[in-house]
This record gives C-alpha cells, sequence and structure tokens, in this order.
C-alpha cells in the first residue's frame, strides 16, 4: 500500500474544522455586537442627520442672505419651500401651510422631520424662527 496516495481521515477532520471556525468568525463579524451591518445602519443614520442638517443649514443661510439677515416675517412655510430647494428629495413631516404655523412663543421654535426615502429612519432638527438658528439633528 506504499504507492497509494490520497486524503487521510486526520487531515479531512482538520480541514473541516478550520473551516467551521471561519465561518464562525464570519458570521460573527456579520451579525455580532460591533458588526458589519451594525455599523453600516449606523453610517446611514449619521448621513441621513448630516444630510438634513446641511440642507437646513443652507435654507436658513440662503434667507439670511436674500433678505440681508435673519426676517421676523419668516414662516415654516417658507423655510420648507427653501429646504425643498436645496434638497428636493427629502420627505419632510411638520406643518403643511401657514394655516398651522405655530404663533406666539410657540413660534419661536419649529421641529423638522425629515428622512431620505420611506423605508429610512426620520431625524429632526430644531429651527428658530425669530433667529434662525438651527440644531443638531436628533433621531
Amino acid at each position: 500500500m506504499k504507492g497509494n496516495k490520497g486524503i487521510t481521515l486526520i487531515a479531512l477532520v482538520i480541514t473541516i474544522i478550520v473551516l467551521l471556525i471561519l465561518a464562525g468568525v464570519s458570521i460573527a463579524m456579520l451579525n455580532g455586537e460591533n458588526s458589519i451591518l451594525r455599523n453600516a445602519q449606523e453610517a446611514k443614520k449619521q448621513s441621513t442627520a448630516g444630510t438634513l442638517d446641511e440642507a437646513v443649514k443652507i435654507a436658513v443661510a440662503n434667507i439670511l442672505t436674500d433678505n440681508l439677515g435673519w426676517p421676523e416675517t419668516t414662516t415654516w412655510s417658507s423655510l420648507k419651500t427653501e429646504i425643498l430647494k436645496v434638497k428636493p428629495d427629502l420627505i419632510i413631516t411638520a406643518p403643511a401651510s401657514d394655516a398651522q404655523e405655530p404663533t406666539g412663543d410657540a413660534r419661536k421654535t419649529v421641529t423638522v422631520t425629515a428622512k431620505l426615502d420611506e423605508k429610512g429612519e426620520a431625524q429632526t432638527v430644531i429651527v428658530n424662527l425669530n433667529t434662525g438658528a438651527v440644531s443638531k439633528p436628533t433621531t
């Protein structure tokens, strides 16, 4: 039997064990606590927040430059229109018309909640309508 060449049972078992270890490590990297999928979801949230923050800040800057300052007559509708000029694909949920505009002290801030697509998570930014100050995005 010296001329027989082939794989031994021990070599086969060792190969299977190595493959199982590699599969376990791969599955852990894909679905674990600090996994690729979780990191991708977190990156998507941060990207959406950054997009909304940028769109709102550019809209506020456009209002400031168009009016040479922040006009006290700024309404939610004018802010929403300006945001959608900057980023037309945002899905914004907030008061739809001037009839729903906040008045008095409630007018000082308006919450802009938006998402990039139907499946995405909404992000929220608060804009002070009296000064044009914008808060950091939150989920």
